[in-house]
Parts: structure tokens; C-alpha cells; sequence
């Protein structure tokens, strides 16, 4: 391949990982796309019968080949075969396109990357077959108190004028962060703490369940209040942690201290440079973490030394003010 083509051709590994995860979780049933390659070299098709369009093409050895669409798919195929020999007789379409001295691959290639649309992370997660955590997630839109028919499934934004409350992606964040660390357990087993949990962190926010009754618009409630951003329940998920491991036994009872914040976005004492940066909501980890942080000292939980780390550096930064 031409260096000037190679430079260009950037492989996401989590992507190629991804691929190669499905294809070994499913060696059966899996579908890719086919291959789009450019030619450069000799070639001629040879039809089964005379003018037939069925037959073999044959391609000269000294041919040069460019994979211009589905150069993912193959190298997590190459990876899966390192590790599944008996894979190597399956078979993948490939559409060959003649292109002398492959002048015209990199065009090809920046117009397929041109059309192509990366699907949001809410998306990715309704589709994830081989994954428990969205599977996980799924089923906690489906069933627990606080998500079931408040969760946009398909974005990773939620409309102005949606009623949804979450994105499957906030839910699959949040309750990553609620079970971390956690020891090994069964897939039910994680599913009826993680519904438990919600169910209970639910109670704590009643503005939650006048969404769910149509009494106020979900757009609303995010411009009044903190807890109903992705932010604060990845932040929450964190604490139920903490809450899990440290209070094993009466950790719901822990939960009612929520109660006693000031959630409103009003309230820039607490959370600016906390929760939001200039009035705007930050997902960033290090807000989380602060978000989290104020939380656990609301409940009465001990910082951990990295949580404690951020929060001086915060502490610093409004002295300065």
C-alpha cells in the first residue's frame, strides 16, 4: 500500500476488538459487511458458461490491493482466526473495484468515511448482543421505577421537547458505576440489586415520577434541577457503590440523606465548578467525581485518597476566586 494511502488509514482497535468479541461470541450466526477493495494489476473474469454472470475472477499475484471499506471487520477477523483456527474455512464478500495504480482508492475511501454514521452510544448498547452490562441496562429501562418509559433508547441526547428523562447510555454509565468492583455474581443476581437500588434511589426524587405522570415536562426539570442529568445518576451510581461495599446491610436507609440536598441549579454555592462549569452541566469524569463527592459527604461516606485529591484541587480553585 502506498504510504500516502497508509497514513490515512487509522484503525480504531476498540472497534476492531468489538468486531472480533462478536464474531467469537458468535462463530454461527454473525453478519459483516462485505469488503470493498480497490485492484491495481491485471485481472479477467472467466464465466462459468458462455455469457453467464457467474464465474471466477482471476487476479494476477503481483496485484495490489487496498481495503477501502470493512478494513476493520478484516483485521478483526485476522484476530479472530489467531485464536479460532477452525474459523479459516469461513468465507466473507468482497467487491473488487479496478483502479490503476490505485489513484482513485483514497478518494473512495473519504467519501464511504464521508456517508458513513458512527451509531450513538444509546444505540449501540439496544443493538449489543454479546454484552451484559447492556443487556443490563435494557432491562432496567424495561422494568425499574425510575426508567421504564422515561428512557430515550436510541439517542445519546434527549429532545427539548421529549418526555424521556435518561438516555440508555446515562442508565448503562450509572449503573456500571453502581456495580464496579463488586464481587462476581450471577446475571440475575446483578439485576435484582441494580433494580433494587434505582427503585430506592426513585424514592428519593419525587419531581421523577411527576415526568412519569405527565405533571411536568422533562425539559423542565433539567433546567430546575441537577439530579435529572446523566451527571448526577453516574454520580449516584458511584456513591450506591461506595454505599454497597461499606453499608451492606443498610444502605437504603443511607439513601434517604439525598433528600437533604439542594438540587437546584440555582444553588451555585455548591455546584459550580461542581456539577457545571460557567451555568453549562459537565459529564467530565473529575465533575462526577466532585458531584459524587458531595454526595458522599452528605451520607457520611469517607472519600477515597483520589477522591480526595480532586476535591482540594476544586477547594483551591474556588479560594482563588
Amino acid at each position: 500500500m502506498p504510504e500516502s494511502i497508509r497514513s490515512t488509514r487509522v484503525l480504531n482497535q476498540d472497534t476492531v476488538e468489538r468486531i472480533a468479541r462478536y464474531v467469537s461470541a458468535n462463530p454461527k450466526t454473525y453478519v459483516l459487511s462485505p469488503l470493498l477493495v480497490s485492484v491495481d494489476g491485471d485481472a479477467r473474469f472467466v464465466p462459468l458458461l458462455p455469457e453467464a454472470e457467474i464465474g471466477q475472477l482471476h487476479i494476477a499475484m503481483e496485484a495490489r490491493f487496498v481495503v477501502n471499506g470493512g478494513e476493520h471487520e478484516k483485521a478483526a477477523l485476522e484476530k479472530v482466526l489467531t485464536e479460532q483456527p477452525e474459523l479459516a474455512a469461513e468465507r466473507i464478500p468482497v467487491v473488487f473495484q479496478p483502479d490503476k495504480r490505485l489513484r482513485r482508492a483514497a478518494r473512495i475511501y473519504a467519501e464511504l468515511k464521508m456517508f458513513s454514521v458512527r451509531p450513538s452510544a444509546s444505540l449501540r448498547l439496544l443493538n449489543s448482543v454479546d454484552d451484559d452490562s447492556a443487556r443490563l441496562a435494557r432491562e432496567l429501562a424495561e422494568k425499574s421505577k425510575p426508567f421504564q418509559g422515561l428512557v430515550e433508547m436510541k439517542r445519546s441526547s434527549i429532545a427539548p421537547r421529549s418526555r424521556m428523562l435518561f438516555t440508555l447510555s446515562a442508565v448503562h454509565q450509572a449503573t456500571k458505576a453502581l456495580l464496579a468492583g463488586l464481587p462476581p455474581k450471577p446475571y440475575e443476581e446483578r439485576l435484582a440489586l441494580a433494580l433494587r437500588f434505582w427503585n430506592s434511589v426513585e424514592r428519593q426524587f419525587p419531581e421523577w415520577g411527576q415526568v412519569r405522570s405527565g405533571k411536568i415536562l422533562s425539559s423542565a426539570l433539567r433546567a430546575r434541577f441537577i439530579h435529572s442529568h446523566a451527571l448526577a445518576l453516574q454520580a449516584i451510581g458511584k456513591v450506591g457503590n461506595s454505599l454497597l461495599q461499606s453499608h451492606p446491610d443498610d444502605w437504603e436507609g443511607c439513601l434517604a440523606s439525598l433528600r437533604q440536598i439542594d438540587w437546584r441549579r440555582e444553588n451555585t454555592k455548591d455546584w459550580e465548578g461542581r456539577a457545571f462549569i460557567g451555568g453549562k452541566v459537565s459529564k467530565a469524569m473529575a465533575n462526577v467525581v466532585l458531584t459524587s463527592n458531595l454526595l458522599k459527604k452528605a451520607i457520611g461516606i469517607a472519600l477515597l485518597p483520589s477522591e480526595k485529591t480532586i476535591e482540594q484541587a476544586h477547594q483551591a480553585g474556588k479560594a482563588r476566586r
